[in-house]
């Protein structure tokens, strides 16, 4: 099973310490995609070796390929929003 989990990136790496928890037991029960969310190493202005558009079409394929969608968001977040908008899309 493909897991994509959405965390805030921008504005939400307060709470990493509990993505990280999501994402280990996530982890118990299927791939998660998208780890990165739950990385120390991402700042609070994001991934900056990858353009925008190149985020977007990333996550967007990851979405894609998912079985389940699973959002933290007690940070409000435009960019969670979205994936979940695209997320229900896709069915």
């Amino acid at each position: 099973m493909n897991i994509y989990f959405a965390g805030a990136i921008r504005g939400g790496r307060q709470k990493v310490d509990d993505y990280k928890k999501i994402v280990n037991k996530l982890q118990e029960i299927g791939t998660v995609l998208t780890t990165h969310v739950a990385d120390n190493q991402i700042s609070a202005t994001g991934e900056k070796n990858m353009s925008t558009k190149d985020i977007f079409d990333r996550d967007a394929k990851w979405l894609n390929e998912s079985d389940l969608i699973v959002a933290e968001i007690s940070i409000p977040s435009l960019g969670i929003g979205y994936e979940l908008g695209l997320a229900e899309r896709l069915g």
